[in-house]
């Protein structure tokens, strides 16, 4: 039915923050973004379409662990990020840093710094390694751990912003009524997945580092209501900041760039640098 209105491009992804996150960057004429609401259904409605030779529409899922266990999407159509999810891109640039230098009491953070060390981002990005490297282990021995809504103030050092791993263990046991799953041996599979997740940004959840940075905003690093500082607000933010030439270097846009010149006419990303209005 879409396909009698629309001749362009359909773009399916993972959920409401991915479409916009990649609408941003799309050719909007020539593209429509549809939420699929999961990976899973990405894959499977791509897969579908390819099999009934429908032309003119392309997936983008979030990596999850998949670069550091060999996998691929396993559909041609269907491509994925470049690191653990697409929030990784904007974290790993400029963009970081534009949400610090707006959001972050200078005096605070200066001050944190001097205590601690300079490089703001690198410490939270370890942190967030651990409540990732649990949830990785959780997946891979079937654990079914819930990670869903994990409350930074539960586990997070308000001083250091260290995790406390005995706490964060009891916080993720507690959401997931899993009271039977012994804290040493949950500790041992943070450490055996950190051993094999060696490339950080493949390993970390943009959620957790950004719930740790929303909580320090409130705590450590400002004076921020919680509602100021949320998750979508941070990642909002994250977005506004975030340029096309960073994400014109990413080897998914190179990747859907030579899938559009093998599927002419169709185009999924603008020609990036026409910011001239037209009057």
């Amino acid at each position: 039915m879409r396909r009698a209105l629309f001749k362009g491009v359909f773009l399916c992804v993972e959920g409401p923050s991915d479409e916009r996150f990649y609408r941003k960057f799309l050719e909007l004429s020539e593209c429509q973004a549809i939420i699929c609401h999961g990976r899973p259904n990405v894959r499977d409605v791509c897969r579908i379409l390819e099999a009934a030779n429908f032309d003119g529409a392309i997936g983008i899922i979030d990596a999850d662990f998949n670069h550091l266990e060999g996998k691929s999407t396993g559909v041609s159509s269907v491509f994925q990020t470049d690191m653990h999810d697409c929030e990784s891109f904007m974290l790993s640039t400029a963009a970081f840093d534009t949400l610090m230098f707006e959001i972050a009491t200078p005096e605070k953070l200066k001050a944190w710094q001097s205590d601690h060390t300079p490089d703001v981002r690198s410490h939270l990005l370890q942190q967030a390694a651990l409540v990732s490297a649990l949830l990785w282990h959780s997946i891979r021995c079937g654990l079914k751990l819930c990670f869903v809504e994990l409350e930074a103030k539960e586990y997070v050092v308000e001083s250091t912003l260290t995790v406390d791993i005995p706490k964060l263990l009891g916080h993720v046991k507690n959401k997931s009524q899993r009271h039977d799953l012994p804290d040493d041996q949950l500790a041992i599979g943070i450490q055996q997945r950190l051993r094999e997740g060696t490339d950080i940004w493949q390993l970390v959840r943009s959620h957790d580092l950004i719930d740790i940075l929303s909580f320090a905003f409130r705590k450590t690093l400002g004076t921020w209501k919680a509602l100021d500082v949320t998750r979508e607000r941070l990642e909002q933010g994250l977005r506004l900041a975030y340029s096309e030439d960073d994400f014109s270097q990413t080897q998914l846009f190179g990747q859907v760039r030579q899938w559009e010149t093998s599927h002419v006419p169709f185009r999924v990303f603008r020609n990036f640098g026409q910011k001239t209005l037209q009057f």
